[in-house]
């Protein structure tokens, strides 16, 4: 299976790292995208601090990015 680059927040109180994933399979009401940039957020820094009650760790954070989707459209922002 192809391989991706992340960046994910390992655990509550950890720095950013970079990993390597399998790249998923969109479902059907989803597509691939190709992040070219992305953001970091307040709620990406609170996050790697670990104040939010309830989230899952390793978590890859931003909903803030430039990309382009498997369907070779531009999207300026990805709402997750």
């Amino acid at each position: 299976m192809e391989k991706m680059k992340a960046v994910q927040v390992p655990k509550a109180g950890a720095y950013f790292e970079i990993v390597e994933r399998e790249i998923p399979q969109p479902g059907a009401e989803q597509v691939r995208i190709h992040v070219q940039a992305c953001g970091i957020c307040h709620s990406d820094v609170i996050t790697t601090e670990g104040l939010l009650p309830g989230i899952a760790y390793p978590r890859v954070p931003s909903v803030s990015v430039f990309c382009v989707t498997s369907r070779k459209k531009r999207c300026n922002q990805l709402c997750c």
